[in-house]
């Protein structure tokens, strides 16, 4: 069905007409679509109810709307993380515990900030008052040691991927830790 004409029953504001529009293209559950439109209508009134107008309401309510269905997505993405019954190839399995051990090579505050962040799931805001920096110098440490960490495994071995971006095959290069 095309969004453009998908009209969301009993809309009395047309704001809330085009954040279902854009949750509806983007979320393939209309139920979640329409669940996700509200919440974020409901963001968009108290945020109104200070004051603040836009220049142009169709394209923050756009704006907004892909970023809470992004939002969405990315709560449900599954968490990389090893569990009993959870469907890991063999390669995925060794790459895991091989990871650990990389993770600790790599030099302080980013061996830290990665396995907190990584390993032990927790929200770069944590992980940013316990290394002592900002959010967003925390999120760049995160990232910068998870490039370490990358070009460290891309040095020892040699990838395969399926299709859905899972490794199905690890080549080690001489010499290999894993």
């Amino acid at each position: 069905m095309d969004p453009r004409n998908v009209t969301m029953p009993h809309v009395a504001d047309a704001s809330l007409e085009v954040i279902y529009r854009v949750m509806y293209a983007m979320v393939p559950d209309p139920e979640d679509a329409r669940d996700l439109a509200h919440d974020c209508y409901v963001k968009y009134q108290e945020r109104l109810n200070t004051g603040w107008h836009p220049q142009s309401e169709e394209a923050f309510l756009k704006v907004m709307a892909r970023r809470v269905a992004i939002d969405y997505f990315r709560r449900k993405s599954p968490q990389i993380v090893a569990m009993e019954g959870l469907n890991v190839t063999e390669a995925e399995a060794s790459i895991a515990q091989w990871m650990t051990k990389i993770i600790e090579s790599l030099p302080d505050g980013y061996r830290e900030a990665v396995r907190w962040a990584d390993l032990e799931l927790m929200p770069q805001r944590e992980v940013a008052q316990r290394l002592g920096l900002s959010l967003s110098g925390a999120k760049s440490k995160v990232q910068r040691g998870r490039a370490m960490l990358l070009e460290k495994m891309k040095q020892a071995c040699d990838f395969e991927q399926d299709r859905y971006g899972r490794i199905t095959q690890c080549h080690p290069k001489k010499p290999c830790p894993c």
